[in-house]
């Protein structure tokens, strides 16, 4: 909440960092960063978990081994800081130990968790996992979304939708190919709160030399590069939700959304919870960390 999330900034400048259940390096680079930054301060970092805790930060930093929470000295430190990652590990092993005066930041697993999770809320969503036990599902449509193998074999994967080849590909009865995040503009919420804006950097489509047994570009003269037709998902759930019968989404920053659309993927984004609640999340009466 207000009073303990730990923001980038606060743990630059904390005196001691410890990291539970997260791989920083490959998770989360910039909170990686400011982690080395604390350590080139004089702060001293914890990696919790003992001789098997993972953490490619190491390499940025030189972290002490710690078997559990309750092995770190937090009470020494002036400005301590905990880095979790989101995952029931990590949420069990801070709801168990005494973090009074510890500042929390949590590792999403995911670049727009942070959002997904706001509009779980808002709308009552249940879990995958309560939603399967329910009996009521027989079929799932996966967005982005490489779901667990151990997902039953009688629920059938009618489509997936996604840039990366997947497990969850394997199985899905139609294969929807989308844009990758950087070859398109959007938007996402961090572990902050803070939303933020990317720009595209890349067209998508596939190389020029190699399309065909013969190792020869396409004879057929187009503006756009061969495969530079997928889509953005969101406007593949936009086209599923017309053809429902609920009318097309044109643009997604419309309505209480408008915010975004003044966001500047130059600036430092703007905050959705915590003393500067804006329009587009104000009907939340609890903060992220309650969800």
């Amino acid at each position: 909440n207000g009073n303990n999330a730990a923001s980038q900034e606060d743990v630059r400048q904390s005196d001691m960092v410890a990291v539970l259940e997260c791989d920083l390096l490959s998770e989360a680079p910039m909170m990686a960063l400011a982690v080395r930054q604390a350590w080139r301060g004089g702060a001293k970092v914890y990696l919790v978990g003992g001789e098997g805790a993972q953490d490619a930060g190491h390499r940025l930093y030189e972290p002490t081994a710690a078997l559990s929470l309750a092995d770190v000295p937090f009470a020494s430190a002036r400005r301590p800081v905990l880095v979790s990652g989101a995952n029931r590990k990590g949420l069990s092993g801070a709801r168990e130990a005494n973090l009074e005066g510890v500042k929390l930041a949590f590792i999403m697993n995911g670049p727009n968790a942070f959002g997904t999770a706001l509009l779980a809320h808002e709308t009552d969503a249940v879990s995958l996992t309560d939603a399967l036990a329910s009996g009521t599902i027989k079929g799932i449509i996966a967005m982005e979304a490489d779901l667990s193998p151990e997902l039953p074999p009688e629920i059938r994967v009618l489509a997936a939708a996604d840039w990366l080849p997947t497990r969850l590909l394997e199985r899905a009865e139609v294969v929807l190919p989308v844009t990758s995040w950087v070859e398109m503009d959007g938007t996402y919420i961090n572990h902050e709160g803070r939303a933020q804006r990317f720009k595209q950097v890349m067209r998508s489509g596939l190389p020029i030399k190699g399309l065909t047994p013969e190792l020869h570009p396409p004879r057929i003269h187009r503006h756009d590069p061969p495969g530079g037709e997928m889509l953005p998902t969101w406007k593949i759930i936009s086209e599923l939700l017309k053809r429902l019968g609920a009318g097309p989404v044109d643009d997604p920053f419309n309505g209480r959304w408008e915010e975004l659309r003044k966001l500047d993927p130059e600036s430092g984004g703007i905050k959705c919870f915590c003393g500067e609640i804006l329009p587009i999340v104000r009907p939340l009466n609890k903060l992220p960390s309650e969800i």
